[in-house]
């Protein structure tokens, strides 16, 4: 089924009309540690939905060159990159108010997804509300990645033992299962591939309740040059259009 998933893609692609591009422009951007279902460059069958998403936008764009994706950086790093204009672009960073104010968002989103708690197979606790994480008071401490959004969200509820002294899933769901913690909080989308990639699927699961629904998109610097923006928005929609997006989504929630 993944191989015919390849195939179809690529029949897709070949289909599309031919870029109206001739100009040949080079973005800078990078990879992220700790969400492997964005960057996981070392897995060939499943190299993160980001890296899949701009090797199909090649595709319909060759003239449209991204690079960087060899170096990696964690995501307040990865914000102070945009920030200074280090990089041009970055495929993956979570849409929120404050970010607004810096960046522009490109429309349309990579996909979306919402937040989970989650816990250690043999707890039973029940969880509908944050109330109930901070009625446990130390017993209820909550890990989360460094910098990310969702630790932003967790201050922002207040009254919670927040753990933020790592910044990648796989480590957090370790101290998770090490009993270093009695939450993680994270994206029911890349801590479900990490756990799944690491056969941590008997040791920890997501409490059913949902937080916080979040949209994921390609983002530039606020002064980047519209002409490049619209190109990126263009591509994008044709992935959109052509079902790609979806598809990626579906295989990287499977």
């Amino acid at each position: 089924m993944k191989h015919f998933q390849a195939v179809f893609f690529g029949f897709l692609v070949t289909f599309v009309v031919v870029s109206a591009y001739s100009e040949t422009i080079t973005l800078n951007t990078i990879s992220q540690t700790g969400y492997v279902s964005k960057y996981n460059a070392g897995d060939t069958e499943r190299p993160g939905i980001c890296i899949e998403i701009i090797r199909e936008m090649g595709k319909i764009d060759p003239e449209l060159k991204i690079t960087g994706l060899e170096k990696q950086a964690a995501t307040a790093r990865i914000e102070s990159m945009l920030d200074e204009k280090a990089i041009d672009i970055f495929f993956g960073l979570a849409k929120s108010s404050a970010r607004e104010t810096k960046y522009l968002f490109v429309e349309p989103e990579l996909y979306s997804s919402s937040q989970c708690l989650f816990i250690r197979s043999d707890d039973n606790i029940d969880i509908k509300t944050f109330d109930d994480v901070k009625k446990l008071g130390k017993d209820g401490s909550v890990l989360v990645i460094a910098g990310s959004i969702q630790e932003t969200y967790l201050k922002s509820v207040g009254g919670l033992v927040i753990d933020a002294g790592s910044t990648d899933t796989i480590l957090n769901l370790n101290k998770l299962i090490s009993g270093r913690g009695r939450f993680y909080y994270g994206s029911d989308f890349n801590t479900m591939e990490g756990i799944s990639g690491q056969g941590l699927g008997s040791k920890v699961k997501a409490l059913p309740v949902r937080f916080q629904p979040i949209g994921i998109y390609a983002a530039f610097p606020k002064n980047a040059d519209a002409k490049i923006v619209k190109r990126v928005q263009v591509n994008l929609k044709k992935l959109n259009d052509l079902g790609i997006l979806k598809a990626l989504y579906k295989k990287y929630s499977e």
